[in-house]
């Protein structure tokens, strides 16, 4: 609920739950499968992007990024796009 109903990127969780109430956390609750955050749209999360190029990358760091990536909502280019973005101090598009 929290991924896909904030407000702000950084809101934080105290925060949205004092703004939508217990009486909707607990409705949320009723209806909610574990595991299901995942398919919830995060409007903060970065757009997928879709490659243009491929790099090489050691098989073991790869599955290391897919794996963080899925945990995030990513796929390991959408995540790797992110890093050296950061890394360079480079403007989102």
């Amino acid at each position: 609920m929290y991924k896909s109903q904030r407000i702000e990127e950084y809101e934080a969780f105290g925060t949205f739950c004092h703004r939508v109430g217990i009486p909707a956390v607990e409705e949320f609750i009723k209806t909610y499968e574990p595991g299901s955050w995942k398919t919830l749209p995060d409007q903060f999360a970065p757009a997928l992007i879709e490659p243009t190029a491929s790099v090489g990358i050691d098989a073991g760091v790869l599955a290391m990024v897919e794996e963080e990536a899925r945990a995030r909502g990513y796929d390991a280019a959408t995540l790797l796009d992110c890093i050296v973005r950061e890394a360079l101090d480079i403007e989102e598009e």
